[in-house]
């Protein structure tokens, strides 16, 4: 995952033009992680709050989805110029909703990205400086659809394995209801064969 820097004009790491933010008013809420004053800021004619001292994005859930399914919102992502980070936490810190101020659960993305989103349920989401340019990094290369057949392959051992396991009981719970009517049939029955 890559960042560009204030200033550049194409993504050095995907070619994409790098388009500055349309910077609005300031909003009357505070950066959850660093405290600063969050701005409107619009992407591609979507209207997001962004920090511009750490880079952070606040979002409805609803437009994080259209980022990640929409290609035009993907590259006007991608190509943002937002301050980088300069120091990240080592500790695992849950940060409050800008609306409610409610504590916010962290949720991964995607096993193994090691993006952890903070996400209101009631009124949006929080990404940190280039967490939604990671994501659209890792969909765009294929890492969802990758995600979901390993999620699909390992839903169905789990089925196979149940369903071994459920005929294993059946079987068992024939030999026992025919020693309790009168007796077991012989060592075949005993031995389950």
């Amino acid at each position: 995952m890559g960042m560009m820097f204030v200033g550049t004009k194409y993504c050095p790491h995907c070619g994409a033009s790098g388009r500055r933010l349309t910077v609005g008013d300031a909003s009357s809420k505070e950066c959850p992680r660093c405290d600063g004053a969050l701005s409107e800021v619009t992407i591609a004619n979507e209207h997001v709050e962004a920090c511009l001292d750490c880079g952070g994005l606040w979002m409805p859930l609803e437009l994080f989805d259209r980022f990640c399914s929409d290609a035009d919102l993907q590259s006007a992502a991608t190509g943002m110029a937002l301050p980088a980070r300069t120091q990240r936490e080592h500790e695992v810190r849950y940060i409050k909703c800008p609306d409610c101020s409610t504590l916010m659960t962290r949720k991964g993305y995607s096993r193994g990205l090691g993006i952890v989103t903070d996400i209101c349920r009631t009124h949006g989401m929080w990404l940190d400086s280039d967490e939604l340019r990671g994501i659209i990094e890792f969909i765009r290369a294929g890492g969802l659809t990758r995600a979901r057949e390993r999620e699909a392959e390992e839903l169905e051992r789990k089925r196979r394995a149940l369903e071994s396991e459920r005929k294993s009981l059946e079987k068992q719970t024939q030999i026992h209801q025919r020693a309790k009517l009168g007796g077991i049939g012989g060592w075949s029955d005993l031995l389950g064969l």
